[in-house]
C-alpha cells in the first residue's frame, strides 16, 4: 500500500477504520495487532486507543 501517501487526517480515519474492522468480532488477536502495527510502521504515525463508542464514519 501507499499510506504514506495520505494526509495526516486520512491516515488517523484509515487508522481508525482498520482498528474497528479488526475489533468487529469482539476479538484483536496477535495477527490483528500485527497488521495494524505495520500499517502504523509505514505510516510513521502512532496507533490509537480503539474506543467503538468513539467511532464514527462521519
Amino acid at each position: 500500500m501507499l499510506l504514506t501517501e495520505l494526509k495526516n487526517e486520512e491516515k488517523f480515519a484509515f487508522l481508525s477504520l482498520a482498528n474497528h474492522i479488526a475489533h468487529i468480532d469482539g476479538e484483536f488477536d496477535a495477527e490483528e495487532k500485527e497488521i495494524i502495527h505495520g500499517y502504523c510502521l509505514e505510516m510513521g504515525i502512532d496507533n490509537l486507543v480503539y474506543d467503538v463508542s468513539k467511532f464514527d464514519l462521519g
